[in-house]
């Protein structure tokens, strides 16, 4: 007999502003474009690591992408220095993704993590990093890309948005041929994302949508259901690395933490306290979410706020939430591989990278995260198991 999940209320928590500096190391450094130009060629929209940590790339404005090589050969600190390649799009990159598996580009090649670029223009164009060749020339969106991101490691699937309010698959095992197009949006779509452990795609917008859809097949997917709560546009999306949770951040000062199975909100995170009247929440308010991303251990989750500051909230234990004022605007942040940094992109084009801490989870966390990742939610219902454990597996945030 399957069980139904029990309705949640969900908590609301503030950012402490007595902790406002703690855990964040105070050494950051910036990486710098060198050029001049308008506010807006300069902007750094997206930024990403590669799946081994040993790249990073970001927009760093006027159509050019800077690919930094972070691991090196020397155990030397003095002889360690960043090597960097630059690529020229010869349109704003708009956002970003490494492939999730290193890919043979031809024969008397080696593997390499193929960059994905999307284009202001709508192209999205993917290249071999280390030497900055074209691979792929993607074409069918008729104005900007706004997200890429890939479905999973085996069949190689791109998933991309556009403010042509429209979400399209590519196959780069098939020569990068177009396969499907997602058209339920009414109003541009603002970012997807995919889960890493089900077949199932977030895209959020203008209009306060969150939509969610699984991707039966390369060439067939269907329309689940919509995610309701948000006062104003949804800017961003992410999933937890176990796939058991979602994020959503929205012009209104909120994140929501979001139960995909039973669309239940489990935890909203507010930026402005106490939280504004929906009337003021719809409109300008001064805290506007430009970004959210979970860490790779699902223990803290990042957000990117109108006011300039970074806040990494920690979730699940009793540890202080952390924030740090980055000196201008921010359009994008990301953690690294390890948890250990967190790339954030400014307005003029530039780059910082902050040191997180990083701390040992709890058993009972690792075990969590290993049981949702390869049980779903119908799964775990069928289980019969201790109110107080099936409460922690479902992520349902203790009272206290």
């Amino acid at each position: 007999m399957t069980k139904k999940s029990s309705n949640v209320t969900p908590r609301t928590r503030f950012f402490a502003e007595d902790h406002a500096l703690e855990g964040f190391q105070e050494q950051r450094f910036r990486l710098h474009n060198g050029r001049t130009g308008s506010r807006n060629s300069l902007e750094s929209y997206c930024n990403a690591f590669s799946p081994d940590s040993s790249l990073l790339a970001w927009s760093r404005g006027n159509g050019f992408v800077d690919v930094v090589r972070l691991r090196t050969v020397s155990d030397d600190p003095e002889c360690q220095k960043f090597h960097c390649n630059t690529i020229d799009c010869s349109q704003s990159v708009m956002a970003m993704v490494f492939s999730p598996v290193s890919t043979k580009i031809d024969s008397d090649k080696s593997k390499v993590f193929l960059l994905a670029t999307g284009l202001a223009c709508g192209k999205i164009k993917l290249w071999n990093p280390d030497s900055g060749e074209l691979i792929y020339n993607l074409m069918d969106h008729r104005v900007c890309i706004t997200s890429l991101s890939f479905m999973n490691d085996k069949e190689l699937l791109l998933i991309s948005s556009s403010k042509d309010r429209t979400m399209k698959v590519w196959d780069l095992n098939d020569d990068g041929n177009m396969t499907l197009t997602l058209n339920k949006h009414p109003l541009p779509i603002l970012e997807c994302s995919c889960s890493p452990t089900a077949p199932l795609i977030c895209s959020v917008g203008k209009g306060r949508t969150v939509l969610l859809w699984r991707l039966e097949h390369k060439r067939s997917a269907s329309y689940c259901k919509p995610l309701r709560g948000h006062k104003n546009d949804v800017t961003s999306c992410a999933w937890s690395p176990d796939g058991a949770l979602l994020a959503t951040a929205s012009n209104d000062t909120t994140a929501i933490l979001w139960d995909p199975g039973t669309t239940q909100q489990l935890l909203i995170l507010g930026h402005v306290n106490p939280l504004p009247e929906p009337i003021f929440a719809g409109g300008a308010n001064g805290s506007w979410l430009t970004c959210v991303r979970f860490s790779p251990d699902g223990s803290q989750l990042a957000t990117l706020c109108e006011d300039n500051r970074l806040r990494v909230w920690n979730l699940w234990f009793n540890k202080a939430s952390r924030s740090t004022e980055v000196n201008k605007p921010g359009a994008s942040c990301t953690f690294s591989p390890d948890g250990s940094t967190i790339a954030v992109g400014h307005t003029d084009g530039s780059l910082s990278l902050l040191e997180v801490e990083v701390s040992v989870m709890p058993l009972k966390h690792l075990c969590r995260l290993a049981i949702r990742r390869f049980m779903p939610p119908a799964a775990l219902d069928e289980v019969l198991l201790p109110p107080v454990i099936r409460r922690y597996l479902q992520y349902v945030p203790s009272e206290v």
